[in-house]
């Protein structure tokens, strides 16, 4: 039992999602039962009563009866939604199966039972998955498709192995009325689920008649559905290649319906083992961790070299095995990275288009396939091993396709993330505490105090920093005596009297920079004069021992002054051993792209994310730590402007202002939004975003901040105690001096993270 209770951990089902993940896995067992036992049955009947030249025919009527059928689906979910219509087309398959059975087994009522169910079971898998992208925001999807899907296949298999024991006992009518059983509990299923976590959007006002057309016109307008309809119907045309001539292969294998019906089980069945050992394995893994390109370029490759074995070692080995390779990787990994690439399209249009895809989109591609095989036979008379030419040919373009969807996806990705980054009502800067507090026995008060000290006294002659030039100048020693007063006001009268800048005032005014009520009027006079002030404030900011409080505050001053020399300086102090300095660098930095200010010579990019690896290397109780000596003056950002006062959000600010230097900066602010708000959809389009612009080594060290983690992973990434508090005592986080110290670190740690421990005793 400790096997099973810890199966959710070892899957990465996260709170919440055990039971809609259940109930959705469950009906997709149902549906895929229904819809291997339907087709296996239409199959062997239809073969049983009909000429394999026949096969064609009727795969193109059902593309004729698929067109009015996908109209009317698609414009009653744009309406009512998925769930209410997907609730009556089960009822009307269920009704029709019984009222088809009553007719077997004449050759029309075959005919038709094998569009109906044909037609029937694609309209329900559609619905169904549209229920489900509405049920799981889009990280979940990528993690949880593949079970669902493998609730799918297990379904699949033991109805598969189940038709070719059946056969043995009951007669192929009987079988059509047992499959009315499979779509009851499916509905059962899904009438359970919970009520969808997403934004659903608001209803369609597609008129009648006309939501077919407007379905092909968006799919068409819009690059990513055109490519992913590219996608399905070319890896359809193969798959209905390859089927045909494994049934070619398999009708001369076997003499009677009834052994070649429970071939065919036995076959989906085998098939289906395959692809839920892939399901649970490999392919969830695939479709997060090498996305969603490489996870449908993958089938494409493996059935593009099939093509080729089949056409050099025509066989029924050969074509069986070719088949059950389609087979599986399009259940396993085919379907559930298509349906993740569906939950990326806003819900309206989703549910305007999907239909379409699902099912005119795939059974033009089967009925084109039809055409093929047709002219092949008939007009150019052709062998069927030949057709494996066709195979390769449309192989090769299902593959360039699925190399193209990357692109597209992003594109998608980032527009939904800004998107719903402005539907969301943000928290006003009131609801922000806890950045300007400071721990006890920081370096940044002793600096404070340190810089006080060293202040002098007014008239102090030479002690003071003035030269002998000055002493004898009656004017300038006053002026320098006013620089030097205790009182603000009389600091502030002498800085306004200031008319040109020499040395000795720069010496004074780098030391008044450190005096909150006085700074802003140094800054304002530093940068009337930047010949002058910029290469002494490089040379401050560059110096490890230039006093802290005046050191965090030059990037502002640079920020807005200064050439590639000042760029160059404020780069170099991205990696500073001080956050504070960091922090300002980077807001500097930020403020001088957006007033277009000279840009480093030098491969700046590169040194940026060199900063931002840096940053997030860092443990979590330091990232945690980081504070401001006081963050009222620092100056406001268009990137940061919401402030919630999560845990270690400044770190946080500090890593999404360093990333919008290098990316988009809409794009970043709105991942930034998506991290910080309890959001689901928008937070999972957040990480989507990051997951796909980040380089492998950042991404993995800020997924442990941002929360797309699990525990255990969290906990085997920490560090001792003693390590943590070297790495704070280098950054002048906070002064050890002792046990007591160490203990008071410890308990405020555990106090702060009730639900994990992420500090370890030595």
């Amino acid at each position: 039992m400790p096997n099973v209770t810890r199966m959710p951990e070892w899957l990465n089902i996260r709170s919440g999602e055990l039971r809609p993940l259940l109930l959705a896995m469950g009906a997709a067992f149902f549906m895929m039962s229904f819809m291997v036992l339907t087709r296996s049955l239409r199959e062997s009947l239809f073969l049983a009563t009909n000429d394999i030249e026949n096969l064609p025919l009727i795969m193109g009527t059902v593309v004729i009866f698929s067109l009015p059928a996908v109209g009317q689906f698609s414009r009653l979910i744009s309406r009512y939604g998925p769930r209410r219509i997907l609730f009556f087309l089960t009822v009307a398959l269920v009704f029709g199966q019984t009222v088809l059975w009553a007719l077997m087994p004449t050759t029309s009522s075959v005919n038709v039972f094998y569009v109906w169910t044909a037609v029937g079971t694609l309209l329900l898998a559609s619905g169904f998955w549209m229920v489900v992208a509405e049920l799981f925001p889009l990280r979940g999807a990528k993690r949880l498709f593949s079970l669902i899907s493998a609730g799918g296949t297990l379904g699949a298999m033991l109805t598969g192995v189940s038709i070719s024991w059946l056969t043995q006992y009951m007669d192929l009518s009987w079988l059509v009325l047992l499959s009315v059983g499979p779509p009851v509990l499916f509905l059962l299923m899904v009438t359970l689920l919970p009520k969808p976590v997403t934004s659903t959007g608001s209803p369609d006002s597609t008129k009648e008649g006309k939501a077919l057309l407007e379905a092909a016109r968006t799919t068409w307008r819009s690059n990513h559905l055109r490519i992913m309809a590219g996608i399905i119907f070319t890896s359809t045309l193969v798959m209905t290649l390859i089927d045909f001539q494994f049934k070619a292969f398999a009708q001369n294998q076997f003499s009677s319906g009834r052994e070649l019906a429970g071939f065919l089980g036995a076959f989906y069945g085998w098939a289906g083992l395959v692809s839920l050992l892939l399901q649970v394995f490999l392919s969830g893994w695939l479709v997060e961790k090498r996305g969603v390109a490489f996870s449908l370029s993958l089938p494409a490759s493996l059935l593009l070299t099939g093509g080729v074995g089949l056409l050099f070692f025509p066989s029924f080995a050969v074509a069986t095995s070719l088949r059950g390779l389609d087979y599986s990787l399009r259940k396993s990994l085919f379907r559930p990275t298509m349906e993740v690439l569906f939950v990326s399209v806003p819900t309206r249009l989703r549910r305007l288009t999907k239909a379409f895809i699902d099912t005119i989109v795939d059974s033009s591609a089967e009925g084109f396939g039809a055409l093929v095989i047709l002219l092949w036979l008939s007009v150019l008379k052709f062998p069927i091993s030949r057709l494996s030419i066709m195979v390769v040919v449309f192989a090769a373009f299902y593959f360039g396709l699925s190399r193209r969807i990357n692109r597209s996806y992003f594109q998608t990705i980032a527009g939904r993330l800004q998107e719903e980054e402005s539907r969301i009502p943000k928290p006003g800067n009131e609801d922000f505490q806890g950045t300007g507090n400071l721990l006890e026995a920081t370096f940044t008060n002793l600096d404070l105090i340190e810089l006080q000290d060293q202040i002098p006294e007014p008239g102090a002659g030479s002690a003071n920093g003035v030269s002998d030039e000055v002493e004898n100048s009656s004017c300038e020693a006053e002026l320098l005596v006013n620089l030097n007063s205790s009182d603000d006001k009389v600091v502030l009268r002498a800085l306004a009297g200031i008319d040109t800048l020499n040395p000795d005032h720069l010496a004074l005014m780098t030391r008044l920079m450190a005096r909150d009520q006085i700074f802003r009027k140094v800054a304002k006079l530093l940068q009337r004069f930047p010949q002058q002030s910029v290469p002494p404030l490089v040379e401050l900011l560059l110096s490890q021992k230039t006093d802290f409080v005046i050191r965090r505050r030059i990037p502002e001053i640079l920020a807005d002054m200064g050439g590639v020399e000042a760029d160059d300086a404020l780069l170099e102090v991205l990696t500073d051993s001080r956050f504070e300095v960091r922090y300002r660098t980077a807001v500097a930095l930020l403020a001088r792209r957006k007033k277009g200010r000279p840009i480093s010579s030098s491969d700046w990019k590169l040194k940026v994310w060199h900063a931002v690896s840096l940053e997030v290397r860092k443990d979590r109780p330091l990232w945690e730590l980081h504070r401001l000596l006081d963050s009222f003056d620092v100056p406001d950002d268009d990137l940061i402007s919401v402030k919630v006062g999560v845990r270690g959000e400044l770190s946080l600010e500090h890593t999404f202002r360093l990333l919008s230097l290098v990316l988009d900066q809409e794009q970043v602010r709105a991942a930034y939004h998506g991290v910080i708000f309890d959001d689901p959809e928008l937070k999972s389009f957040a990480l989507e975003y990051l997951e796909m612009v980040l380089p492998g080594s950042v991404k993995a060290r800020l997924w442990f901040y941002i929360g797309d983690v699990s525990e255990k992973r969290i906990q085997r990434q920490a560090r001792s105690m003693n390590r943590v508090v070297e790495d704070m005592m280098i950054s002048g986080q906070t002064l050890f001096g002792g046990e007591m110290t160490r203990q008071a670190l410890d308990h405020m740690v555990a106090r702060q993270n009730p639900d994990q421990s992420p500090l370890k005793e030595d």
